[in-house]
């Protein structure tokens, strides 16, 4: 009976470490471009003098507004106002993508859109100039989004998973 008990116990453990390891399998995608336009949002910035409002809503993604499970190719709606504005950005896209992005700049004293994530707090009044990027996705296809977000305000990207 101990021996079943215990058995019990560390499979229960490895399903809980098993499902963590798969969700941030599944974001990785995610958290390197979020990562790659932090990156271009603050070289815009040392050029430009503030941040670039690309898509100007955190519910305008690109490079599609529906992401499915198969990947696309980052720069494929290259006629659209939309992607001549993410090309100006110009993040670094190591190759096709699953998730879509969003990215809302804004000068010191704006209002920051709240991310879609469940639980999201509305942000401060910022003092200085600000962002929000956004990740959406389906890698799994069951329909529900994996949102991933960030802000100038914190370096910390942040994950949900729908599905727990």
């Amino acid at each position: 009976m101990v021996v079943v008990a215990i058995v019990g116990v560390l499979a229960t453990i490895a399903i809980a470490s098993l499902q963590r390891f798969v969700f941030s399998s599944k974001t990785v995608e995610a958290t390197s471009m979020v990562q790659s336009i932090r990156v271009a949002q603050e070289s815009w910035k040392g050029s430009n003098g503030s941040y670039f409002n690309v898509s100007e809503a955190l519910d305008t993604y690109y490079p599609s507004g529906t992401p499915g499970t198969s990947k696309r190719n980052f720069w494929t709606n290259s006629g659209t106002p939309l992607a001549a504005r993410w090309r100006l950005l110009n993040p670094t896209v190591p190759g096709p993508v699953m998730f879509s992005y969003a990215v809302v700049a804004g000068a010191a004293g704006g209002t920051m859109p709240i991310p879609n994530l469940q639980g999201a707090v509305a942000f401060p009044t910022p003092a200085d100039q600000w962002y929000v990027i956004e990740a959406k996705g389906d890698p799994d296809g069951d329909g529900a989004f994996t949102l991933c977000a960030s802000s100038s305000i914190s370096d910390e990207v942040v994950c949900q998973d729908p599905d727990s």
